[in-house]
């Protein structure tokens, strides 16, 4: 099935497929954002983070037995499934750590690969969105050369996501794996939590 067919891929088509939950504000980062379906938000409290991180947002898979509110506890990263983190960078640096250019008149492109790379990735489909006070970028690619270790635990490529403005932005490389059973769907989610990112919140 092709990436474009209605909830059979991963980047245009997830707000019909997952529904989103009530709005949540996050003032002290300036972002605010739905929870799809097949995910459920954990509240971090008086985590540490970096220099230049405004917050950490952090979800668990729904139905997985973990606390909703965790924090500065050994461990606690591992508690949740994905930890997004809002940092005080442009949109466009951040994709661009991520291996991902992004320039306003044209679709988002892979950065080359260093020649002695072991893992080589081809793109199979970038978009970029506009969002409230702020753009989204999205790219599946697809590992044209893989190491044992990837082949061994089926993984066949990224999902990056990048949203956010010319003052912030949230990033995250999502690994897609033929042997994972959540993969897909929790590239789904990603997407549609990123698609539904409003900027203006503590403006």
């Amino acid at each position: 099935m092709g990436t474009l067919l209605l909830c059979g891929g991963l980047l245009l088509t997830t707000l019909a497929c997952h529904a989103a939950a009530t709005r949540v504000d996050r003032p002290d980062c300036g972002v605010s954002f739905q929870t799809p379906t097949g995910l459920r938000q954990l509240e971090i409290t008086d985590a540490e983070r970096e220099a230049g991180t405004l917050c950490i947002i952090a979800f668990a898979r729904a139905g997985k037995p973990t606390h909703a509110t965790v924090g500065q506890v050994e461990g606690w990263r591992e508690l949740a499934d994905y930890v997004l983190e809002v940092k005080q960078v442009p949109l466009r640096e951040a994709a661009r750590e991520r291996g991902l250019v992004v320039d306003p008149d044209s679709p988002p492109q892979l950065l080359p690969a260093a020649p002695d790379a072991s893992v080589v990735f081809t793109l199979k489909h970038a978009q970029t969105q506009a969002l409230p006070h702020g753009e989204l970028a999205l790219a599946e690619t697809e590992a044209s050369k893989r190491p044992a270790s990837m082949i061994r635990n089926g993984t066949t490529g990224q999902l990056i996501l990048v949203a956010g403005n010319d003052d912030r932005s949230v990033a995250y490389v999502h690994w897609l794996s033929t042997r994972s059973p959540h993969s897909s769907e929790d590239g789904q989610a990603l997407a549609a939590l990123f698609k539904s990112m409003d900027f203006t919140a503590g403006d």
